[in-house]
Order: C-alpha cells, then structure tokens, then sequence
C-alpha cells in the first residue's frame, strides 16, 4: 500500500510540553550523557527531537531532552508527527535504533586525523576507552590489510592468528601519527608496519 509523503513539520514550542515517553526503552549511562552534553555545548541543537502532537509524548530525543531541561533551555525546535500511539511505539523503536555498522579502519583514520589537540576528543562522541578500544589493532585488521601483502595465504594456512596491540606514551604516539600522515593514513602504516613485522617473523621463525 503507498503512503503519501509528508513534509517535515518542525515547531518551537515549550519543553514543558513534551512528555517523556513512559515506555522508551533506550537508556544512557552517566559517561554517555556526560558526552551528549559536551556535544550539546559545543555544537549546539542541530538534530530535532520528535514529538507526536496526538499524545504529547516525546518519540525520539529523550536523552537530550533531560540535558537541555537542565541546560535551562525553555523553548526548542522539534519534528512534529500526529500519529496513534501504536504507531508512535513502531517508530520509537526505529528512530533509537543503531543502524548500521562501523567500518573501524575508517573510524581509525578519522579518529586520529582528529585528534591534533585542537578540541576535546570527547565531542566526537567517542569515551578515552572506546578510542583506545578502537585503536587496538586485532587480527581482522591484519588480514584486511594484508589482502596484497603476500602474506595472507601465509595465515590462512595457519590454525590461529595472533593479535598485535601497540601501546604508545603521548610523546610517541605523536610520532607515530606524524609517521601515519607521511604514509597516507592509518591503513597505508598498518600495512607496511604489518607487513615489516611479519618478515621478521618469518625470518627469525
């Protein structure tokens, strides 16, 4: 059955007015809000929370909501819908949802392209654990970057794989990013470090 398309409504009206959903099942830790706070400072409201007239309830946006009513925020712009409530659960659920997957060789790269000291790394979104977590290099990266490298049938052959963790103090992992710039990026280094590491395996095996 085609639905017809609606352009987006977007009101400013009082934040006295939304009313939590009583069922929203999606919730944040303090470091998580923490964040969004951080976020909501430094850049600003720049994505609409939902709101369905019919009910009054808030469909999308609870975790902002409670940071502006404590950031002191009286009045803001929301995407207004006019929906029944079973309808506005189906669409709770699809709005919170997590789509989608990360690619973390690109989340890497821009991580570090980001990380120059200029700004807090917490506005990314991203907590100092997670960033660190991110940076690890596990053993689905080495056999990613080393599909031309030669090695890979080498592995594959192999009936485990390792996994290789490098730990920098903050003056050497400054160098290690001006490294990475030189070579093009995180996932250029990581092959050829990669690959210099493995001759010497290889060689010394």
């Amino acid at each position: 059955m085609a639905h017809r398309q609606e352009n987006m409504k977007i009101e400013r009206i009082s934040l006295d007015k939304l009313n939590p959903a009583p069922y929203n099942p999606r919730e944040a830790d303090e470091e998580d809000l923490m964040l969004l706070k951080k976020s909501l400072e430094e850049d600003g409201y720049v994505e609409p929370m939902v709101w369905n007239e019919r009910t009054g309830n808030l469909v999308a946006g609870h975790q902002r909501f409670k940071i502006l009513k404590k950031m002191g925020m009286k009045e803001i712009d929301v995407s207004v819908v006019n929906i029944p409530l079973e309808r506005e659960k189906r669409l709770n659920l699809r709005l919170n949802k997590q789509a989608g997957k990360w690619n973390f060789t690109m989340l890497a790269d821009m991580l570090m392209d980001l990380d120059t000291g200029a700004f807090d790394m917490d506005l990314t979104g991203f907590g100092n654990n997670e960033i660190e977590g991110i940076m690890t290099w596990n053993s689905e990266s080495i056999i990613e970057g080393l599909e031309n490298d030669g090695f890979v049938n080498y592995l594959k052959n192999r009936s485990s794989l390792f996994m290789i963790t490098l730990s920098f103090s903050k003056k050497h992992y400054k160098a290690f990013q001006k490294y990475c710039d030189k070579r093009g990026g995180l996932s250029q280094s990581r092959k050829e470090l990669t690959e210099k590491i493995l001759k010497t395996v290889l060689k010394n095996a």
